[in-house]
């Protein structure tokens, strides 16, 4: 007999979230056998794979509880917003404020989550992840997985780029291994140049780009990225010239930090 930990149907569940009911399901019989001390190997055996990923049989307990917006209480798990607000401390209540002011994409980046509709080149989406700020707000975005199809290629083009390699050389050789571009077709330098703009991002960094003072092109911030990275700092600094331009922001690591030292 399968136990039941959730005060609400899962058709509830799932409207209430906004998720598939297929999906809603899985992700709750994954935090049951989570709740159970089940590894993942076991949950991913009990479950089957035809009923579950990997990435979500790899989720802890409060990444799973966070996308199903539930919290543990009395032994079972009831729909976040029915909680009573708990008094938070004031560094709780300092590192939150940032959020109530801020839009969804700098939260996300905020957060290290990728906000595109799509996976950069070189990447896979991983697991889906809900972010809800103080002000009652949900943000979702992604961490990213190395696609073993296209990763090689984006470390290919840095590691060239690093020994000086023209663009157009690097273009060249890509087509001779038959490696498929971003646009599905053969490289050419543009191309090229493309993935080498978004040097941050495979360096391990989530950059957001301020778009409320943007003459021309607004500043940019990077932000610690929930991923691992295809190119190594050293590698990153050659390509964009031996120095970090960009300014950090603040993770929510950082803020409670910064807060305990004031």
């Amino acid at each position: 007999m399968k136990t039941n930990l959730f005060w609400e149907s899962t058709a509830e569940h799932a409207q209430r979230i906004g998720l598939p009911k297929d999906r809603t399901k899985m992700l709750r019989r994954a935090l049951t056998l989570k709740r159970e001390d089940y590894p993942p190997e076991s949950v991913f055996v009990q479950m089957g794979a035809d009923h579950v990923t990997w990435p979500v049989a790899t989720s802890t307990l409060d990444e799973l509880e966070l996308e199903l917006d539930v919290i543990w209480e009395d032994n079972g798990y009831i729909p976040g917003h029915l909680t009573a607000p708990a008094m938070p401390s004031q560094a709780d209540a300092d590192a939150e404020q940032p959020q109530a002011h801020v839009g969804k994409k700098r939260l996300l980046a905020h957060y290290g989550l990728y906000s595109g509709k799509q996976p950069p080149y070189g990447y896979l989406f991983d697991c889906e992840v809900r972010i809800k700020t103080t002000d009652g707000r949900v943000a979702t975005g992604h961490s990213l997985i190395p696609d073993p199809e296209t990763a090689k290629a984006v470390q290919h083009i840095f590691t060239e780029l690093a020994n000086g390699t023209a663009l157009a050389t690097i273009a060249a050789s890509l087509n001779i291994c038959a490696v498929v571009s971003p646009a599905g077709a053969a490289w050419d330098a543009e191309q090229v140049r493309a993935i080498v703009r978004c040097a941050p991002l495979y360096a391990g960094f989530i950059v957001y780009r301020d778009k409320k003072h943007e003459p021309a092109r607004g500043p940019e911030t990077l932000y610690p990225g929930h991923y691992a990275p295809l190119i190594e700092l050293a590698t990153f600094l050659a390509v964009t010239g031996g120095t970090l331009e960009w300014p950090f922001g603040s993770t929510p690591e950082t803020q409670a930090a910064a807060t305990e030292v004031a």
